[in-house]
Parts: structure tokens; C-alpha cells; sequence
């Protein structure tokens, strides 16, 4: 993680080995719609309706059974609340722990 740094929108989850949640960082709320500490314990996934339409794998389960990096994979999430997806971008880090869990960092694209 010492090349890699996040943009001001860029909202960072940490998850376990089976994806679940484990802490957000402070940009999470204002881009999931979800409250501190909402999404803890969901499947990350899941909560955030993740979708890659542009690849032709998962790049989470690449991530979690390669150990290797994903970066600048495009996708769309659904914000909690909302009824329609919004584009993103999502850079994905497998944990190099024992846990063997997964960090998402996902930054939504602006249009204009």
C-alpha cells in the first residue's frame, strides 16, 4: 500500500476472507449512502451491488484466489437508497495477512 494513494472521493472498505465488512473509511458515507458503521458485517458485494459489466471475470474473486492487485477496473454500484446504479471505478488489494481478507477502494466517476 506505500505506491498506492487514494483520491478525496475515494471511499475505502476493508472486508474479511468471506468479503464481509469490516470498517469504512470517512468518504464511505458520502459515496455509499450507507451510515457509519451501516455496512459492518454485510457482504461488501452485496451492499454496494457491485457489477462489473466490462470483464469478463470477477475481478473480486480474481483478487481473493490470485492474491493480486485490480486497478482501475470499471464498475457500477448502487448508492443505499437510490434506485439507479452510478459508474465507478474500484481498485481492489488482497490482505497479505492470515485473515486473507480484501480492501475496496472505490471512486464514482463524474460525468461533465
Amino acid at each position: 500500500m506505500d505506491d498506492y494513494y487514494a483520491g478525496p472521493l475515494t471511499a475505502l472498505v476493508c472486508c474479511d476472507h468471506l468479503l464481509r465488512v469490516l470498517a469504512a473509511g470517512h468518504a464511505a458515507m458520502p459515496v455509499t449512502g450507507w451510515p457509519e458503521g451501516g455496512m459492518i458485517g454485510q457482504n461488501v458485494v452485496e451492499a454496494l451491488h457491485l457489477r462489473f459489466p466490462s470483464a469478463p471475470n470477477d475481478p473480486v474473486a480474481k483478487v481473493m484466489e490470485w492474491g493480486v492487485r485490480v486497478q482501475g477496473e470499471p464498475c457500477t454500484f448502487r448508492p443505499r437508497g437510490m434506485v439507479e446504479d452510478r459508474d465507478a471505478v474500484v481498485d481492489l488489494f488482497p490482505a497479505y495477512d492470515d485473515d486473507g481478507g480484501l480492501l475496496v477502494a472505490l471512486t464514482p466517476v463524474t460525468k461533465g
